[in-house]
């Protein structure tokens, strides 16, 4: 009885150690699994802060590039406009210039012939001829 009784009681020392040593290990894979959690909530906080500033970078040049755009539509359109100005005003200033053209070759019409001219010689006697 005493072999089994000290039997009994190194099973239940070992059984004792045994479960000090479980706890121990679950105490430690607990603490490096808080650990490794925290590592992985600081990357996660990291990355995410460097996603965010990647994606206010762009959303930053988007309305820039917006803003560009934007500009050069109006310089477009303000161009647009001059040159459409400008080309009535030359269909203008063409019509005058077919007006005056028109003008001219009424009053070339209407003109009488122009006479020929004289020539007038004076002779040594001082008397006059026209030819």
């Amino acid at each position: 009885e005493e072999e089994e009784g000290s039997g009994r009681e190194e099973n239940e020392q070992r059984l004792s150690d045994l479960e000090r040593k479980h706890y121990e290990l679950v105490e430690q894979l607990g603490v490096r699994h808080t650990e490794e959690m925290e590592t992985l909530r600081t990357d996660y906080e990291v990355l995410l802060e460097l996603a965010v500033k990647e994606k206010e970078s762009e959303m930053r040049n988007t309305i820039i590039e917006n803003e560009e755009m934007e500009d050069l539509a109006a310089q477009v359109d303000e161009l647009s406009m001059k040159v459409t100005s400008q080309e009535k005003e030359i269909e203008s200033k063409e019509r005058y210039i077919v007006s005056l053209q028109d003008d001219i070759r009424v009053l070339k019409d209407n003109q009488p012939p122009s006479p020929i001219p004289q020539i007038v010689i004076e002779d040594p006697e001082g008397q006059q001829q026209c030819e």
